[in-house]
């Protein structure tokens, strides 16, 4: 751990680091879907469409990914407690790498199978409220 004004500094600046590249991502959230919809690339032409809507965007989507990240990490945890050490399913330690294996394995399945399809749809519905009237229909 840097202590210190070194550390200070560093804290500071990936803080903002993560803060502008979550601020990014979550106007940009809508490119996938409209890509689909408008059947054309639509990379940059939806971040004007979530100006104003930043954080209504960045609400629903911790609101839908906290709780199932939560139970997908709990699923972990579970995983690793019947295996016999829980901290080694999401520590890896010499002689338990089985253990935090199978642990990252269902927390990976857990991922693929609940949260990225839910994003998915978040994102689906998110575009169609905001994609701005005016554009033609495809």
């Amino acid at each position: 751990v840097m202590k210190g004004p070194g550390g200070t500094a560093l804290f500071v600046v990936l803080g903002l680091a993560l803060a502008l590249l979550i601020w990014v991502s979550t106007r940009l959230s809508l490119a996938m879907p409209a890509t689909i919809g408008e059947r054309r690339m639509m990379a940059f032409s939806t971040y004007s469409w979530t100006k104003g809507n930043t954080l209504g965007v960045f609400a629903a989507t911790v609101g839908l990914a906290a709780p199932l990240l939560l139970a997908i990490v709990a699923a972990g945890a579970v995983v690793g407690a019947l295996a016999g050490d829980a901290d080694a399913a999401f520590t890896p330690k010499a002689g338990k790498t089985a253990i935090y294996a199978g642990a990252q394995f269902v927390v990976l399945v857990g991922e693929h199978l609940f949260l990225l399809p839910a994003l998915a749809g978040l994102s689906a519905f998110l575009y169609k409220g905001l994609r701005p009237p005016g554009l033609p229909k495809v």
